[in-house]
C-alpha cells in the first residue's frame, strides 16, 4: 500500500520516537511542558490556526476521504487512520494517556493509536511519524528540502497553519485540510525535512489542561 478546533495536539517534541511514550496523551504532555500561560497560547494557536469553527458529520467524512487519498499515494509504512486490532473491552478499556503504539518494521516510522471520532468507540492510527527510511507524504521525504512542501500542499487543498512555539528558529511547516494536520519539521539552522508528522485534531474532543 501506497502506503486541524480543539483536541489532541500533534506533539513535534523530540526525542521524536519517545516523546509520547511518558505515558502521557501529546496535549497533556505539551501542557506539562508549558505550565499554565504557554499552555493556554497554545490551545489558542490550534483554535485560530487549524480549525474554521464548528464541524460537521461532513468533515468528518472528508478527512476519511483525505486519509484515503493520503495512503493511496504516499508511502506513510504505516496506514493512517486505520482501526485498531486490539480488543478494548472489559479490564482493556481505552486509556488515551497509554496509547498503543506500532513501528514500522525497520523503525524509521511510529503511530500511536487515539479515538476518532472523539465521540465513537473507533481507535484509529491518528499519528504517523517518519523520521527516516525511504517513505514519503505525497513525494516528500524526509531529507528534501522545505521548499519542496509548499506546492504540493497547497496544490493538494492544505492551508498552511499557524506552528506552535517550539518551531521557533526552524524552517519547519504545518499545514492542515479538514481535520488532517500535517507537520513537515527541520532542525535549527537547516532546510533539510527532518521528520514528518502525519496527524488530526478533532474538533469535538476536550482541551485538559494538567
Amino acid at each position: 500500500m501506497r502506503h486541524t478546533n480543539t483536541a489532541t495536539f500533534p506533539s513535534p517534541v523530540k526525542p521524536r520516537p519517545l516523546a509520547l511514550l511518558s505515558g502521557r496523551s501529546p496535549l497533556a504532555y505539551l501542557a506539562n511542558l508549558a505550565k499554565p500561560a504557554a499552555a493556554l497560547a497554545i490551545c489558542s494557536l490550534l483554535v485560530i490556526s487549524i480549525g474554521n469553527g464548528g464541524c460537521s458529520v461532513n468533515d468528518y467524512q472528508l478527512t476519511f476521504e483525505e486519509a484515503n487519498s493520503i495512503n493511496t499515494e504516499s508511502n506513510l509504512g504505516l496506514e493512517y487512520l486505520a482501526l485498531s486490532t486490539r480488543d478494548y473491552s472489559g479490564q482493556n478499556k481505552y486509556n488515551p494517556d497509554q496509547p498503543e503504539i506500532v513501528f514500522s518494521e525497520d523503525g524509521n516510522v511510529i503511530g500511536y493509536y487515539f479515538k476518532y471520532p472523539f465521540d465513537s468507540d473507533d481507535v484509529r492510527l491518528r499519528q504517523i511519524r517518519i523520521n527516516g527510511g525511504d517513505y514519503d507524504l505525497f513525494g516528500i521525504k524526509v531529507a528534501d528540502d522545505i521548499a519542496k512542501a509548499s506546492p504540493i500542499m497547497t496544490g493538494r487543498g492544505y492551508n498552511l497553519a499557524d506552528t506552535p512555539y517550539y518551531y521557533e528558529g526552524t524552517a519547519s511547516v504545518a499545514y492542515s485540510k479538514y481535520h488532517v494536520y500535517i507537520a513537515f519539521e527541520t532542525e535549527p539552522g537547516s532546510t533539510a525535512i527532518s521528520s514528518i508528522l502525519v496527524s488530526l485534531v478533532d474538533p469535538n474532543e476536550p482541551v485538559i489542561m494538567s
